[in-house]
């Protein structure tokens, strides 16, 4: 018998952008997470087919529950597959398989966990009374501030010291210009072939950050010199500002729209208002 554990939830966000947000430290946090002082949640991946990723959690560093998953599958950003271990506090050990879809549904993301192999009935039940609280705190984690009143709008750029976000001689096929990847060094080695990335501590928060926006205004220069990013930035709409006819690689993630207004009003619309 498999005493199959199952739970899903209807989040107002893009598949590409709940599953970077989970996949991330600061998403861990958050799913792992709990408003009582001293909690600890500890989050280590390496996300790739084999490769591991560490989870300690609880009420403080002496009372931790450890997880331990070994990603089987990576379909980014439809899919997780994982073979878990947890270590209890008692140092009992439970070994049980977990998967994670990402489905869309009308602008929105249908996430369900599925988990199965438990031992016996009390021990599935017990992994599904916190779910609830979990799901609410990575969906608040996704959704805008109460209270506001429109989309925000951040900047993110990688900036030296003295002012250059680019290395010299930066052009189409060299887009940070010679030695311009030192500005980046802080995002790590890339952790799948997107590339993706998980930096850890501060970095992770502001890499997370930038994973949940949800759509990207770029300059045409920046946009073409980055190759287009292979036409997704991170599964939502990207808006260029640009003169002239807009080239045939026009459709899919990408818009060109005529001015840079345009591409803000467009970005910040929700999804069911876009022209």
């Amino acid at each position: 018998m498999s005493r199959e554990l199952r739970y899903e939830r209807l989040i107002q966000a893009s598949p590409a952008r709940v599953f970077d947000l989970f996949t991330n430290a600061a998403g861990q946090r958050e799913f792992y997470g709990n408003d009582a002082p001293g909690w600890v949640v500890d989050s280590r991946c390496e996300l790739r087919v084999g490769g591991a990723w560490e989870i300690a959690f609880g009420a403080s560093s002496g009372e931790l529950y450890r997880h331990l998953h070994v990603f089987e599958a990576i379909e980014r950003p439809r899919r997780l597959l994982l073979a878990t271990t947890e270590t209890r506090l008692d140092g009992s050990r439970l070994a049980f398989r977990t998967e994670f879809t990402f489905a869309p549904r009308d602008g929105a993301t249908l996430m369900t966990m599925v988990q199965w192999g438990f031992p016996s009935d009390e021990l599935r039940d017990q992994h599904g009374r916190g779910l609830r609280h979990a799901f609410d705190r990575l969906e608040r984690a996704l959704r805008p501030e109460e209270g506001d009143r429109m989309a925000k709008s951040v900047l993110y750029m990688s900036m030296s010291l003295d002012g250059f976000i680019t290395g010299p001689d930066d052009g189409p096929g060299n887009g940070l210009g010679t030695g311009g990847n030192r500005l980046h060094e802080w995002l790590g080695e890339p952790v799948s072939e997107l590339p993706r990335f998980d930096p850890p501590g501060l970095s992770g928060q502001v890499f997370a950050e930038l994973m949940a926006t949800g759509a990207v205004v770029v300059g045409r220069k920046t946009f073409d010199y980055a190759g287009q990013w292979g036409g997704d930035h991170h599964g939502v709409p990207i808006f260029v500002p640009t003169r002239g006819v807009p080239p045939d690689t026009h459709g899919g993630w990408i818009h060109y729209v005529p001015d840079a207004a345009t591409a803000m009003r467009e970005a910040k619309a929700p999804p069911a208002m876009r022209t």
